[in-house]
């Protein structure tokens, strides 16, 4: 119980930190790319690259990373306690983001993924330690 509850919460911090620090970085690029596209004219059209490009795949790594560690620490219940870090991350992410905004069907899909992403990093952590025994 308290490794799953330890487990539980590292996770859910490490996602919440890294997210926040993913944010920053993405605002800098954003800044930086939108300087260097008032020059360059063609840079102007390819503006979701760097959103899509290069953000999602830094989420999904970021979310299997936190369900990876969930497990890691817990060591048991990989599933539920991925699924309860996954839960907790996408209320706190939506409850922000819903104050000024509504629900998307790209935010909707994101916050599935994000769960379903979560429990693979959970279960690969699961599989892991099982195969070191």
């Amino acid at each position: 119980m308290i490794n799953s509850l330890k487990g539980i919460i590292s996770g859910i911090l490490f996602i919440i930190i890294s997210m926040l620090l993913m944010q920053l970085v993405f605002i800098l690029l954003a800044v930086a790319y939108n300087s260097i596209a008032n020059d360059l004219v063609f840079l102007k059209n390819i503006k979701w690259v760097l959103k899509y490009i290069l953000g999602i795949p830094v989420f999904i790594g970021i979310m299997f990373l936190g369900g990876y560690i969930t497990t890691w620490i817990a060591k048991t219940k990989p599933i539920i306690n991925s699924i309860i870090v996954g839960l907790a991350v996408m209320i706190s992410m939506m409850w922000s983001a819903l104050i000024n905004a509504e629900l998307t069907i790209i935010g909707a899909i994101l916050s599935v993924a994000m769960i379903i992403v979560i429990i693979l990093g959970g279960l690969f952590a699961s599989k892991k330690s099982s195969s070191a025994l």
